[in-house]
């Protein structure tokens, strides 16, 4: 394997007696040039040589926040698995994850929350999620969400990442994150929600016990033509009147007259696609509201294009 040529100078630095944790005049150490500029093989190959991959530079920022800005998974990972502090913040309080999301790196970021970074820590109250709806990454967006990332979570400002998403016109991080709050909401609060089941009936006692009289198969057929003949006057009553149905359009009895109860299943199914429509129409008011805030903005415009060139013809004029 060829070895890079910053390997080589950093062994013939030590070889002469040299020190390879010097730094510049900005605080950098040689692993952090590597870091930024040089392959995998040459940063793992100045770690086992003795390089401090805890070494902070003037403005706080590790390897590994350089590896997490510039997009390096791979180095990331190894600095990881040789002990770096994967919560470590730069001296302006943002820590890997953070400068990740912040530039676009969803490699890295998954790295990251593979070695169990805080996806909720936050700077000032702004979060990952947070800054990746401010800058309109839907795909980190996604991955923090799939991996737990709170969208209650509010900033200094008291805004939420829904708000920040909303005020930057990130369309398609609003509807995944409504998305994410709605299947919370469907998880923890089914039970809550769902209706009990219908009670029971007792059991019915024994035909004799009920009527002494019917004792043989001649009375018993003669009884059950009469109530048949009763349930058949109680469903044509109700088909005049209209209350063969309840409040909500659903029939109670079928065509023998027996009460129809819906399983748990129907109602779960029900109650889901209430909320789906509801979810729905929440996104259509979003859109509404985009739509008519764009109008508007069109309008004044327009307005002021008109203004424009009338005093610009009154300039002319004079």
């Amino acid at each position: 394997m060829r070895i890079h040529v910053y390997v080589c100078i950093c062994r013939f630095i030590t070889e002469k007696g040299g020190d390879i944790s010097a730094k510049d005049k900005h605080g950098w150490s040689v692993l952090q040039y590597a870091i930024r500029y040089a392959s995998l093989e040459t940063v793992e190959t100045l770690i086992d040589m003795g390089c401090d991959i805890y070494h902070k530079e003037r403005k706080g920022w590790t390897c590994l926040h350089l590896a997490a800005r510039n997009g390096q998974p791979g180095k990331a990972r190894l600095l990881l698995e040789r002990g770096a502090r994967v919560n470590e913040a730069q001296d302006q309080g943002w820590n890997a994850l953070h400068l990740a999301v912040r530039y676009g790196q969803p490699d890295t970021i998954s790295t990251l929350l593979e070695h169990g970074i805080d996806i909720n820590a936050d700077n000032r109250g702004w979060t990952a999620l947070h800054l990746a709806a401010l800058n309109g990454h839907t795909d980190i967006a996604s991955i923090l969400l799939n991996k737990g990332a709170q969208t209650d979570r509010a900033n200094q400002e008291r805004k939420t990442p829904m708000d920040i998403a909303r005020e930057e016109k990130h369309d398609r991080i609003v509807a995944i994150i409504l998305e994410r709050e709605f299947q919370t909401l469907s998880n923890e609060s089914r039970d809550a929600l769902l209706p009990s089941p219908p009670p029971t009936p007792p059991s019915a006692p024994p035909l004799e016990a009920a009527n002494p009289a019917l004792n043989d198969e001649e009375s018993f057929a003669e009884w059950r033509r009469r109530i048949q003949d009763q349930l058949g006057q109680v469903d044509s009553d109700c088909e005049d009147e209209g209350d063969d149905r309840d409040d909500r359009g659903d029939t109670l009895r079928s065509k023998d007259g027996r009460i129809m109860w819906k399983t748990l299943e129907e109602e779960t199914k029900e109650l889901m696609q209430q909320l789906e429509r509801l979810r729905l129409r929440e996104v259509t008011k979003i859109k509404a509201v985009m739509v008519r805030a764009k109008d508007e903005h069109n309008k004044k415009l327009e307005r002021a294009n008109k203004q424009k060139a009338v005093l610009s013809a009154q300039v002319n004029l004079k």
